[in-house]
């Protein structure tokens, strides 16, 4: 009887496990014994059978934990388990078939017992002849000097041999996993996937079946060519994708020298002897000009010559021939030539002479440059289109070479500077602008000409020295190499917009509470710098004559963004606020009632403020605050040389209407102490060098000026931020609110919004 698969019993019960045996063997199976399960596990590993019976008592270990181990070990975790069990609850059974593949229940019964058996044994083999098809493909992918890498249908690399790993540089463990990006030139990325959904898609696919030449990329970085050789295939309905890629590097060395040779062969090469008869012709004369080798060899120069030019050229033969001078050997001049159909093209013709037994032998390269010809026909179209385009926007226009001198403008910049043509060109912009503007020119020119810098605002001076605000939106021109070859800019005038920020911007001021000012027992200073005309940073001094006046409220806030979107934001949190003070409630409910209307009024708009409300008590020496997502305000100590940060919870307002806002606490004030509240367009502007200002040279400003009134440590504070970002555009609002702790002389005095 055939062997039909070998199986391993393990089971501690003698009479069970001869009668399965006696079962198995008389149907043509081989069967061992085990009655121990960890010799079970050390002979399994060795043995490989088809099928493991598992008992479910063991003296030695729980045939669970048995499973267990089968399932993770490397040679055994292929092999089907049964187990034998008495047991015939759902919990058995559940995790009979968890931790193992089936369960046969006792008393056994013949038919089902082969059944269960045959079923898995069939699994095992189709797992083993898997497990050795896998191997022989392994180990042919290992045995092959081309990369062969396989990928699923979303171009994840599935497969990775060795021969990919010397080829690109990434080891197997490295590769899989990743996109087929890892290997592709950025360049060819889009169309890589653009060609992926197609043919997922069902459509066509241009390298599927073919050896293609194409770049690929190595993991340091450098580009080579590769000859691919791409195919699809199916598994579990699910396609995949197999490429062989082989390096074709030297054969491509190798061809460029042959062509380097042989270069002139793209054009035609023609030579003829001294009477003027044809006596070399190649393949690219006869692309150019139509007629074969053997249909021109022997005629006369002049079937490639129209016929208005032929005693021209007859006179010339006969003067090189006579010794004379030629007025094109040795010189490239365009001329015109005859086709075969009679056709004429234009053509660029470099002229040589040599000698054979002092005969005379002219060789000349025939170039075909009717796509020049068509190609500069379009440029003088296109420069004519240009040229309409420019001429009559509404924007001045300016073209520069990539050292940024003035090639070209249009007539709107020419009136917008008040100059001709000929007076701007071959200037630069820097000669048309302000100072300031100059400077930013000056700092920023090589970030401008790499494109950092698309858009920005500026002054410029016109000939009648009044300066215009403009907006200049540039573009850096490159040729198919990448490489800079000059720039152009709009320039739109600025002059009407800026008069409505400039209008918009008095009135934001005016809402503003004066910049400095002295209440009982505090010296108080505020001022917002706006990075643009009219800006989302706000402070206000809060107090309501209809409220207890032992207190006075400082409050910094700043809106995300800035700009007009902001200021209006800052707008309608300032009336907000204002309604909310008016209650007369403590700070924590004022900022829960204004976050509460903010919310509802900004909601799916993407906008949030944050904001620092304090209320000093100068008398009570204490103070009290509500951090709304701002950074933390700090108080300074010249006594004791000594910070704090007056830090605490709180959500931005606009984010959660429901969100309750907690009050904090701090006493013990004493004279001479400075509390500084400010926004972080203060710290986190950058310089040149992109460093950024911080909050330690912030503080040092604060510690040396502490001597000096609130309004003077605000201008030692704003002339170093100033001095540190010269020639950068400030990318923020700067807002900052000094208060310090004086001598108190008589009740607070009252403020409002």
């Amino acid at each position: 009887m055939p062997n039909r698969g070998h199986i391993i019993i393990v089971n501690d019960n003698p009479v069970d496990t001869d009668v399965l045996q006696e079962l198995l063997e008389n149907n043509g199976y081989r069967v061992d014994k085990e009655a121990n399960g960890k010799n079970a596990l050390s002979n399994i590993s060795e043995a490989k059978p088809n099928l493991i019976l598992l008992g479910d008592s063991l003296p030695d270990i729980n045939p669970f934990s048995l499973s267990a181990k089968l399932k993770q070990g490397k040679q055994t975790k292929y092999i089907p388990v049964i187990f034998l069990t008495t047991l015939n609850d759902t919990d058995t059974r559940i995790k009979g078939v968890e931790l193992g593949d089936d369960l046969i229940t006792k008393p056994f019964e013949a038919r089902e017992v082969l059944a269960r058996v045959e079923r898995q044994v069939t699994v095992s083999k189709v797992r083993m002849a898997l497990r050795e098809s896998e191997t022989k493909f392994r180990s042919v992918m290992e045995s092959a000097i081309d990369a062969i890498i396989s990928a699923d249908v979303s171009g994840i690399i599935r497969s990775w041999n060795s021969a990919a790993t010397a080829l690109f540089g990434f080891t197997e463990d490295e590769a899989i996993g990743r996109p087929l990006e890892l290997i592709i030139p950025e360049r060819y990325r889009k169309l890589h996937q653009e060609g992926i959904r197609r043919v997922s898609s069902g459509g066509p696919s241009r390298v599927i079946g073919k050896t293609v030449e194409v770049a690929a990329v190595r993991k340091n970085g450098s580009e080579f060519p590769v000859e691919l050789s791409l195919a699809t295939w199916f598994l579990e309905k699910k396609r995949y994708y197999t490429g062989i890629i082989r390096d074709i590097s030297e054969r491509k060395q190798a061809e460029q020298k042959f062509r380097s040779v042989t270069e002139s062969a793209v054009d035609a090469i023609i030579s003829a002897d001294h009477t003027g008869n044809i006596v070399s012709w190649n393949n690219a004369a006869t692309r150019i000009l139509g007629y074969t080798a053997e249909e021109a060899i022997g005629q006369r120069l002049e079937i490639i010559i129209p016929e208005r030019f032929h005693e021209a050229h007859r006179k010339g033969m006969q003067r090189v021939t006579a010794g004379g001078e030629s007025r094109v050997i040795g010189k490239t001049v365009e001329l015109f030539a005859r086709t075969k159909t009679g056709a004429e093209v234009p053509i660029e013709l470099s002229l040589a002479t040599w000698n054979v037994r002092e005969e005379i032998y002219y060789t000349g390269i025939i170039r075909d440059i009717r796509e020049r010809k068509q190609a500069e026909e379009a440029l003088r179209k296109s420069e004519e289109k240009y040229r309409r385009i420019v001429e009559t926007a509404g924007e001045g226009f300016i073209l520069m070479d990539k050292n940024l001198i003035i090639t070209d403008v249009n007539e709107a910049l020419c009136q917008l500077v008040g100059l001709r043509r000929e007076n701007i060109i071959g200037k630069t912009p820097l000669e048309f602008a302000t100072e300031d503007f100059r400077q930013f020119l000056e700092t920023n020119q090589k970030e401008i000409s790499a494109g950092k810098y698309k858009e920005f605002e500026g002054t410029v001076v016109s000939q009648n020295d009044r300066n215009i605000p403009v907006l200049v939106h540039g573009s850096t021109l490159r040729d198919d190499q990448g490489r800079v070859i000059g720039n152009m800019a709009f320039v739109t005038n600025l002059s009407e917009q800026k008069k409505s920020l400039a209008l918009a911007a008095e009135v934001q001021k005016s809402l503003q509470p004066p910049t400095a000012l002295r209440v009982s027992g505090l010296d108080v200073a505020g001022r917002t710098i706006a990075c643009e005309e009219i800006g989302g940073a706000y402070f206000a001094f809060l107090q309501d004559k209809q409220c207890a006046g032992d207190h006075f409220d400082a409050v910094v806030g700043d809106v995300t963004g800035h700009g007009v979107d902001a200021a209006l934001f800052m707008t309608t949190a300032r009336a907000f606020l204002r309604m909310s003070a008016s209650q007369c409630g403590d700070i924590s409910q004022i900022i829960t009632e204004m976050n509460r209307h903010l919310t509802l009024d900004i909601l799916d708009t993407g906008r949030f403020m944050t904001l620092f409300y304090m209320r000093i008590y100068p008398e009570n020496k204490k103070l009290q605050w509500v951090r709304a997502g701002h950074d933390p305000a700090i108080i300074y100590d010249p006594g004791e040389n000594k910070f704090e940060e007056l830090n605490g919870a709180g959500l931005a307002l606009g984010v959660d209407g429901n969100y309750v806002y907690e009050e904090n606490l701090k006493t013990g004030l004493v004279k001479g102490q400075i509390i500084a509240i400010g926004t972080d367009g203060i710290w986190e502007t950058f310089n040149t060098n992109g460093k950024m200002f911080g909050k330690k040279r912030f503080r040092d400003i604060v510690r040396e000026n502490a001597h000096l009134e609130a309004n003077e440590i605000i201008d030692a504070v704003y002339n170093e931020l100033s001095t540190f970002s010269k020639g950068l555009k400030k990318e923020d609002d700067a807002t900052l609110v000094i208060i310090k702790l004086e001598e108190i002389s008589k009740k607070i005095e009252e403020w409002h919004i």
